[in-house]
């Protein structure tokens, strides 16, 4: 087949033009540090497919202009694509990006591209619920069959359009390319220790950054809870949205009772533990045992990891020290500086407007919680909340 070789002919070109750049590549900061000075985009600009992939990749407002400019002046699709890749729904060049893109052919290789773009540039224009019909179809068509990368991305544009709390939970669901290990800097399937990540994880069902972003910093706690109860979840993901759920209303001293019972029904080895919350005679009895009940379970934290979850097993301290959490309040900075370090794109869009009414809410919610810091510095007295003493994140 033609394209047998096309993988390792790309892997070349890239690997020689990442060399030859040096300082000069768009993502300098993250390989060459903050001072290496302003990208030259001359030095490519006599090579097409260089400028293009310079443009593509930058991150500044003047690369979006040139890309503008050069897709205006050569209609080219590449370009169009280029364009896309840095537009907003607010800038006045959206309209016609967005007629542009829809009459891209569905026997294009640049479609399914040009469709994400297009929705999700529509999207922020607003109002998001226009998309749903649009997405449940590209996510039904043929185009994405054996694509299971495209269909996370279109997944998640549905997911930002959800008309409800269960709308949002189906579609956070994502289904991992590949799973590899970080001397894997080829990214193709690796059997090593395949057998062990089977057991630790279900690899067919995960919460991308998006999702979990909007569980962690948009979603009240009785919402929380009912996503422990989702019955499409795999039980993995039920049992870290349980203990979630029990520690954040822990933190919150918020009514236990519901919380618990996910517990129960997903950890049936904590049962002996939730009976002696249940026995206890008074608030303060039943908070020291919920607070036994989390020194027991390292795993606990107030708030959902993405992808591939802790690997120890649950009750066990990890020996990366992946145990208990860290202040809530640093937890989307370090998020944001994965994404930045992982060169990713991330979608930027508000949460579901269906959350608009608990917004409020949340936002006192996760602002006591940030007050409480790190799991070492926790404390159930309530005159602990004030001031806490440093801002690291201690691990066990």
């Amino acid at each position: 087949m033609p394209q047998r070789g096309f993988r390792e002919e790309l892997w070349n070109c890239t690997d020689i033009y990442d060399g030859i750049i040096g300082p000069a590549d768009p993502n300098r900061e993250y390989w060459y540090g903050q001072d290496s000075g302003p990208p030259d985009e001359a030095r490519f600009g006599s090579v097409p497919m260089t400028d293009w992939i310079h443009s593509f990749q930058a991150r500044d407002a003047a690369a979006h202009a040139r890309t503008l400019a050069i897709w205006k002046r050569t209609r080219s699709v590449p370009w169009l694509l280029a364009a896309l890749t840095h537009a907003t729904g607010k800038e006045p060049d959206a309209p016609a990006l967005i007629d542009a893109a829809a009459q891209v052919p569905h026997s294009s290789p640049a479609y399914l591209t040009a469709t994400w773009h297009r929705i999700r540039v529509s999207a922020e224009q607003g109002p998001r619920e226009k998309s749903r019909d649009e997405l449940d179809a590209v996510l039904n068509s043929p185009e994405l069959q054996d694509l299971p990368s495209d269909v996370n991305l279109f997944r998640s544009l549905r997911m930002v359009s959800a008309a409800d709390f269960r709308d949002f939970l189906h579609f956070a669901l994502r289904s991992p390319v590949l799973v590899v290990f970080d001397d894997n800097l080829g990214e193709v399937p690796d059997e090593r220790g395949a057998g062990y990540l089977r057991k630790a994880w279900n690899p067919h069902a995960s919460l991308d950054r998006d999702a979990v972003t909007v569980l962690n910093f948009s979603t009240p706690s009785d919402l929380l809870e009912q996503a422990a109860l989702s019955g499409e979840y795999p039980t993995e993901l039920r049992q870290e949205l349980a203990m979630t759920a029990f520690t954040r209303g822990l933190m919150l001293d918020r009514d236990l009772t519901k919380s618990a019972s996910e517990l129960e029904s997903t950890k049936p080895e904590l049962q002996p533990l939730v009976a002696q919350w249940r026995s206890a005679a008074t608030p303060e009895e039943k908070r020291f045992a919920a607070a036994f009940l989390l020194l027991r379970r390292p795993e606990a934290r107030p708030y959902m990891k993405p992808g591939i979850s802790r690997h120890s097993k649950p009750g066990t301290l990890d020996d990366y020290r992946d145990n208990w959490w860290c202040p809530v309040d640093i937890i989307q900075p370090l998020q944001r500086q994965a994404d930045d370090d992982g060169h990713r794109f991330v979608l930027s869009a508000p949460p579901p407007s269906f959350l608009d009414n608990d917004s409020d809410k949340t936002a006192a919610e996760v602002a006591q919680l940030e007050k409480q810091g790190n799991a070492a510095e926790f404390r159930q007295d309530r005159s602990f909340l004030g001031e806490r003493p440093s801002r690291r994140c201690s691990f066990a």
